[in-house]
């Protein structure tokens, strides 16, 4: 990825997605997604599916309708580098969904 990308795709990752995922995507209201483990997938096409479709279960928006492709692509990119980048060893919660039901900022 090159430096302008990985610019954008953090900027895009900082507006949109850092209040449910935490900064630098440690996790929050969203699951950690700097750790070993994936809940949609680890491919960059998983990501970007995931981004553009939203996760309705979990209360993650359909960014596809609010964002453009190229955007997506590139805060795609920038997620896919942060995995891995603080594993934990802990798996996420099975049950997170019913867990944080309500507590989306979008709904």
């Amino acid at each position: 990825m090159n430096s302008e990308d990985h610019k954008n795709g953090k900027r895009t990752f900082v507006i949109y997605c850092e209040q449910c995922h935490g900064m630098g995507g440690r996790g929050g209201a969203g699951p950690n997604l700097t750790d070993e483990f994936t809940l949609h997938g680890e491919e960059l096409e998983d990501i970007i599916r995931t981004i553009t479709n939203g996760v309705p279960a979990m209360q993650m928006p359909t960014w596809g309708q609010i964002l453009a492709t190229d955007r997506i692509k590139k805060v795609g990119k920038y997620v896919l580098n942060l995995k891995g980048t603080r594993p934990t060893g802990k798996l996420p919660e099975a049950n997170r969904a019913e867990i944080l039901r309500g507590t989306s900022p979008f709904r």
